[in-house]
């Protein structure tokens, strides 16, 4: 209220805070932005402050990975009513960042088929910062590909000690982040506030095989008589990630479109082609976002209201996955429902190395570890219990070996 117009204009009339509010708390015509057309009602100043707190915005940018070429911006659901945009604006990432850790960890020599323990974990030297996850449970062992899939929290707190908070921020500047990041291990858990343009960028890495092009807004100006006086030449890129690594990070982050937070790709929206991606929630459901790539189009959503004191009540209604997901969903259906742009619904990602698949060949998941000894010590079995599939390993004399 204190930083609207109204308010200012009063205050410097030399009204006092009660009549200011006897203002505010008057009722007068007005009319109201709402999708499909403004309403006209009878309200009154504060309320109306009230109701644009609660209007939920949105951001949504894609970029050609292998050019750079932005191919769509939406800063806003109405530029006339809101005009801030929100592929420019910063926000906490969420669990958007954690590709990014993920990525910094892989290059470091951490092995993606290596079992964290999914329990909750203390750290005294980070004044006893202990992370939860969003659905409260600590069992089991995740792999990479598990705990990207599933966003668990306490993994990415045991990666970021592993890798390192230096060599993780490191990572996200070689990927183009240019954003302030606080040297604190609650980055892993995406803290940082990083602009939807920034994240997106990073994640072109990946699908450009680990070269960084920066992004590309305009390729040619010309003058009245047509004359071009601006020709923007392409980039080359940097590479910033390994070809390998960047291979991995697509199979990794594969696995949250295949069989965690973003299934519903497949399910509800009916999505054929390849996709790999990240949903994101932060504190307190403010912000939701969903980054998804394609082999030759990384697109990213944002959804929030423009107060980031403004949140929803519970994760079920504000994660990324209710949130910014269907926007994204819905975004390529209709492009690929566009004959022009037919070549989006059957593109594949690369194949990968019969060395990366071998590098990959684990579980997501494996949920209670027993070890059997019959009386010949010469062999014994392994058996995973794994969301009700029993594999069972023999193992040979040479226990050195496995």
């Amino acid at each position: 209220m204190q930083a609207s117009d109204r308010y200012k204009r009063l205050k410097d009339a030399g009204k006092s805070e009660s009549e200011i509010a006897a203002v505010f708390n008057k009722k007068r015509p007005m009319s109201l932005f709402a999708l499909g057309g403004n309403k006209n009602v009878n309200i009154s100043p504060l309320d109306s402050i009230k109701y644009f707190q609660k209007t939920l915005n949105t951001g949504l940018i894609s970029i050609e990975p292998g050019t750079g070429d932005v191919k769509a911006w939406v800063g806003g659901i109405n530029h006339q009513v809101f005009k801030y945009d929100h592929v420019l604006s910063r926000r906490q990432v969420g669990s958007t960042f954690k590709p990014i850790l993920y990525a910094a960890a892989i290059e470091k020599g951490i092995n993606p088929c290596t079992l964290f323990d999914n329990k909750r974990v203390t750290y005294p030297e980070f004044e006893n910062w202990s992370p939860q996850n969003a659905d409260g449970q600590y069992t089991g062992q995740y792999s990479m590909k598990g705990a990207l899939a599933f966003s668990v929290n306490t993994v990415s707190a045991q990666l970021i000690m592993q890798t390192g908070v230096k060599r993780t921020i490191e990572m996200a500047r070689r990927m183009g982040i240019t954003s302030t990041i606080p040297e604190v291990p609650s980055i892993s858990l995406g803290t940082a506030s990083i602009s939807l343009m920034e994240l997106v960028g990073a994640y072109t890495v990946f699908a450009n095989s680990g070269i960084l092009v920066k992004p590309v807004y305009i390729s040619t100006i010309k003058n009245s008589s047509g004359d071009v006086i601006f020709n923007n030449k392409a980039s080359s890129g940097k590479r910033v990630l390994s070809e390998e690594n960047a291979s991995i990070m697509i199979e990794l982050m594969k696995g949250v479109v295949e069989e965690g937070s973003a299934s519903k790709l497949k399910s509800e929206f009916g999505l054929k082609m390849d996709i790999a991606g990240k949903t994101g929630t932060t504190q307190n459901q403010a912000d939701g976002w969903f980054v998804g790539i394609t082999p030759n189009l990384v697109t990213g959503v944002w959804v929030g209201a423009e107060n980031p004191l403004v949140s929803f009540r519970s994760l079920q209604l504000g994660q990324g996955a209710h949130t910014a997901l269907p926007i994204w969903g819905t975004f390529m259906n209709r492009l690929i429902e566009n004959p022009s742009f037919a070549s989006y619904r059957s593109k594949k990602f690369r194949v990968v190395s019969d060395e990366i698949k071998l590098r990959l060949n684990c579980p997501s998941f494996v949920e209670e570890i027993q070890v059997v000894e019959p009386a010949h010590k010469e062999n014994f079995i392994i058996k995973l219990f794994k969301k009700g599939l029993n594999i069972f390993k023999k193992k040979k004399k040479n226990k050195e070996k496995d």
